[in-house]
């Protein structure tokens, strides 16, 4: 899960380092209700709100998914005369990859569904279109 939020000025997408923050009341304890953050394209400093804030889906687990079954490929064919490990060696990465996305899924449903100041959202319109 990686957070952004876009620039006032140029519309571009700014990245947020989310590490430890799963929901907007553990971003607001660890920067603030409203934070600072500069532009990488404009160089504009933004006022960003806690709200304004969303989180998108990485291609982390996607990654880790390609190397682990390349991983389990290999453990199968050293593992082939023995049987039944090799269905367990090809089984564990699409059950960790499945836990994963959905564990992701979660993550990202839980921190968009939840704002840390309800009246704010209702009031002022969303960033992304």
């Amino acid at each position: 899960m990686k957070l952004i939020t876009n620039c006032e000025r140029c519309h571009s997408e700014i990245k947020i380092p989310s590490f430890f923050n799963d929901t907007r009341i553990d971003l607001a304890k660890s920067k603030g209700e409203t934070f600072k953050k500069e532009c990488t394209k404009c160089a504009h400093i933004n006022n960003i709100h806690v709200d304004d804030v969303i989180a998108v889906k990485t291609n982390i687990i996607i990654i880790t998914a390609i190397s682990t079954s390349i991983l389990s490929i290999i453990l199968t064919i050293l593992l082939w005369d023995y049987g039944y490990i090799s269905l367990i060696t090809i089984s564990i990465p699409f059950t960790l990859t499945a836990s994963a996305k959905k564990y992701e899924k979660n993550k990202i449903l839980q921190f968009n569904m939840l704002f840390y100041n309800s009246r704010r959202n209702k009031t002022n319109k969303t960033l992304f279109k």
